[in-house]
């Protein structure tokens, strides 16, 4: 799970930001495309710092903003699902959590090789991509 913590923003606000996933690119800068096939289903193109391309199909799940739930089925060079949870802090007044999680399978030949040899590697780049994520979400919310 990775939990990001935003400052002076509704949790309306974050929970819309994180459901439009057409512009993701506009602020998370390893989704390097996306391509909307139909009110549900999108293609997304991912790469951080690894020189490997994700191509990913996601196809909406859940859109809740009442409980602050959104979550995707992923296929392509992933299998499984990813899922936002949006709420307000109760330690912090002001601040909102977004939890995010996943459980996916290595789908793709070359990725999956790296992910058995260098297993270690692929964590942190994943890590380092879902940080990079969090910051560019906090600079877009900062945005007039």
């Amino acid at each position: 799970m990775h939990r990001w913590r935003v400052q002076d923003a509704s949790t309306a606000t974050v929970f819309d930001v994180l459901a439009d996933a057409d512009h993701y690119g506009k602020w998370w800068p390893q989704v390097r495309r996306v391509q909307r096939l139909s009110d549900d289903v999108g293609l997304v193109w991912v790469r951080s710092a690894l020189p490997i391309t994700l191509r990913l199909r996601l196809t909406r799940r859940v859109t809740d903003p009442d409980a602050g739930a959104l979550a995707v089925a992923i296929a392509g060079d992933l299998r499984g699902w990813a899922r936002w949870e949006v709420r307000d802090d109760p330690l912090t007044p002001g601040a909102v959590i977004a939890d995010y999680r996943q459980q996916v399978a290595v789908i793709a030949p070359l990725l999956r090789r790296a992910a058995a040899y260098a297993r270690p590697v692929v964590i942190a780049n994943h890590h380092w991509m879902m940080r990079s994520g969090e910051r560019g979400l906090r600079r877009r919310l900062r945005a007039p």
